[in-house]
């Protein structure tokens, strides 16, 4: 994704005049956005995602709702933004909150309309992204690779998943599963009736042999063995039939408690996010307060007639937050509770239903015998009774079939569980990931001047060496070696990521904290060196802590600095290019 240029207006505290940044597509620049907490560095970020898909991630990746986008003073968000996608269509997409609108212009024909009548796929197919990628690839964070050397195996593989869309390797691994176990429940209830048919034959056999012996069968005597047995069987069947209600019962029991969990859930929720909101309106309120201005009705706080109680409110909002945490924490447990009491009173149904079926055949069975009995003189048919074991026989032909079909589709599964696990097709993509990696990761800890040499091997656990020879613990490396060897390693990723996706532009947030100034200006010719020879725009995130009037780290490493100002709780963006006269 080439992006041409960003235009904001009110996205969240930017200022009432739509500002354009444009960024370049045939060559690549290192740009510093900086500015004070809350000023609005985030929101420059969230821009990008708003105004390509309308949706924003937070703080923790996660998304979060639009309307926290709003500018609290007039309540709008109006963003625009020109990009060319891996069609090499130009793409020009433009979005406002409220009033909520939309419009799509591609290779300079207004397509709008149509946009807003495609599908979700149809429109990532057209932008040439959908969010996932995007998140890894176009607004990559660094802090997934903050301590990259330490973090587990897991945290890895997700990160690894994301940025080379492995993801879809673990849906389809959970939907094959899901297939094998499905299909192994269909083979044992199979078996289940198989056996159950195969001692109702064993009792037909038994039958026709004594009455070969005897050749001739007392029919009263029959009748009344034919009701002792209705009798002994009728007594667990109604034992199970009374525990099938019961268990329908607890169901519904359990069915309406888990309903009336979650939607107290869902309540608290809602009342969580609202809550998160007035705090955080609250403290800005503070610093409002802080700063001299009343924050309840904007006049200058001389008198003690314009105090508010607001750090009281502030610590009220807090407690009733961690009580409503506490509270939703407790219900998620008693979900999971009932959860788990449901899966299992629907096994023990299901288990109960297939001897109750049993049951009932039996008895269905042994009630026509006593009636034929009863119509009939005294004699038996040997051929009736064959003809119900041959029934018999047929069915668990047909059930054995299905068994059989079951079991060959689990083994073709099983092979597909197989090529999606770590040990197939995902380890084959890892071994033609590892070696370029580690190529790009020498050459760049050559130019970082790094003491070490770091290889990564197929579970990516990083291995440091010193002195090509000593292998050592990461936990040995000084916090700034550490943060070399990340910076390193993230950007081997981001070679590897250059040579098949189309991308201009990348966001670096924090990334020199702990950084001597001399390690620091390291990486900075390392990432410009990184943005002429790929043509992407390295953007470093700063909060005015490594680069500012005082520092020691001289700005002309940058091709341009992006400061973002707050005044009157409205953000705004002064564009510097360094050398040049604006």
């Amino acid at each position: 994704m080439i992006v041409k240029s960003i235009s904001i207006k009110n996205f969240k505290s930017f200022g009432n005049n739509k500002q354009k940044i444009t960024f370049k597509t045939n060559d690549g620049e290192l740009i510093l956005l900086t500015g004070g907490n809350g000023s609005g560095k985030s929101s420059f970020q969230e821009s990008f995602d708003f105004s390509i898909f309308g949706i924003v991630r937070g703080k923790k990746q996660k998304r979060v709702p639009l309307k926290s986008l709003s500018n609290r003073i007039n309540k709008n968000t109006e963003v625009e933004i020109e990009f060319i996608n891996n069609f090499n269509n130009e793409i020009l997409l433009s979005k406002s909150l409220e009033p909520n609108s939309a419009k799509f212009f591609e290779n300079g024909h207004d397509d709008t309309k149509k946009f807003k009548k495609l599908s979700a796929t149809e429109r990532e197919k057209i932008i040439g992204f959908n969010f996932e990628t995007y998140k890894s690839f176009v607004s990559m964070s660094i802090s997934d690779f903050a301590n990259f050397i330490n973090l587990t195996p897991d945290e890895k593989r997700k990160i690894i998943n994301r940025l080379f869309n492995l993801q879809e390797l673990d849906n389809y691994l959970s939907i094959v599963k899901d297939i094998i176990k499905n299909d192994s429940n269909n083979i044992n209830k199979y078996i289940i009736l198989i056996e159950t048919n195969n001692q109702t034959i064993k009792n037909y056999e038994k039958n026709i042999k004594n009455i070969k012996l005897s050749g001739i069968i007392d029919k009263e005597k029959e009748i009344e063995n034919l009701k002792s047995e209705l009798k002994s069987k009728k007594e667990p069947y109604f034992k199970l039939k009374e525990k099938n209600t019961k268990i329908i019962e607890e169901l519904k029991v359990i069915q309406n408690k888990l309903t009336d969990l979650k939607n107290q859930e869902s309540v608290l929720n809602l009342e969580i996010l609202k809550d998160k909101l007035d705090l955080k309106n609250i403290n800005e309120k503070i610093e409002v307060y802080k700063s001299g201005i009343c924050p309840i009705c904007d006049t200058v706080l001389n008198n003690s007639e314009h105090e508010h109680n607001l750090e009281n409110l502030k610590n009220e909002f807090e407690s009733n937050l961690n009580e409503k945490n506490k509270k939703r924490d407790n219900i998620i447990l008693k979900i999971t509770q009932f959860s788990n009491q449901k899966d299992s009173k629907i096994k023990e149904k299901n288990n109960d239903t297939v001897k109750y079926n049993s049951l009932i055949y039996d008895l269905k069975n042994i009630n026509i015998k006593i009636l034929k009995l009863k119509e009939k003189d005294d004699y038996v048919s040997i051929t009736e009774i064959e003809k119900n074991i041959l029934e018999l026989k047929e069915k668990n032909l047909s059930y054995n079939d299905k068994i059989s079909k079951f079991k060959n589709h689990i083994l073709l599964y099983e092979e597909l569980e197989n090529i999606f696990s770590t040990k197939g097709i995902r380890k084959s993509i890892i071994k033609n990931i590892i070696t370029p990696l580690n190529v790009y990761l020498k050459e760049i800890l050559d130019n970082l001047n790094s003491l070490y040499d770091v290889k990564l091997d197929e579970e990516f656990n990083s291995i440091i060496y010193e002195r090509l020879i000593n292998e050592i613990n990461s936990e040995t490396l000084s916090v700034g070696e550490a943060k070399k060897i990340n910076i390193a390693i993230a950007l081997s990723y981001l070679k590897l990521i250059l040579k098949v996706k189309k991308l201009n532009i990348i966001f670096l947030d924090e990334i020199f904290s702990s950084m001597e100034p001399s390690n620091v200006e390291l990486a900075l010719n390392v990432l410009k060196t990184f943005a002429k020879e790929y043509k992407i725009n390295i953007i470093i995130v700063d909060p005015k802590v490594y680069f500012n009037e005082n520092s020691t780290i001289g700005l002309n490493y940058f091709n341009r600095i992006l400061r973002i100002k707050r005044k009157m709780n409205f953000s705004f963006i002064e564009e510097e290019y360094i050398g040049h006269t604006l």
